[in-house]
């Protein structure tokens, strides 16, 4: 973990993931000091997709299948950390080899008539308020 003091050094670190030379970059900290701003500034640079709000582990897939060579941006996403199958899926786009296979298996109707993984080229960046080391507890 690399913690970056200055708006320049995280402007450095946020090219880097549009560049996909960071797999997983993690912007954490209060409301309101620009952690989405300095991300909008530069989404111009990269092939990226934000996600904001509420998601469930479907709908997460079905936005990997929709961009699978994007930066995932998931801003603002509440309890999504506090799901184990949203992890699941993170932690298969954030794998460091160039190209990922996500896998989402499920008996649900709506499941079968989609691709049971999807191969992906992309990576993710979090913008949270939440201390992430204390969701899991």
């Amino acid at each position: 973990m690399r913690l970056v003091e200055t708006y320049a050094e995280l402007e450095a670190y946020i090219k880097k993931s549009f560049n996909k030379e960071v797999q997983l970059l993690i912007i954490q900290g209060r409301g309101g000091i620009g952690k989405s701003e300095s991300v909008n500034a530069l989404l111009s640079v990269g092939n990226a997709h934000v996600i904001n709000g509420h998601l469930t582990p479907l709908a997460h897939y079905m936005e990997l299948l929709s961009h699978p060579s994007h930066t995932i941006i998931y801003r603002d996403n509440g309890k999504f950390y506090e799901n184990q199958g949203n992890l699941n899926l993170l932690l298969h786009l954030t794998e460091t080899t160039p190209t990922k296979i996500i896998p989402y298996y499920s008996t649900a109707k709506m499941v079968r008539s989609l691709p049971e993984q999807v191969e992906s080229t992309g990576n993710a960046i979090i913008e949270t308020n939440f201390d992430l080391r204390q969701a899991r507890n």
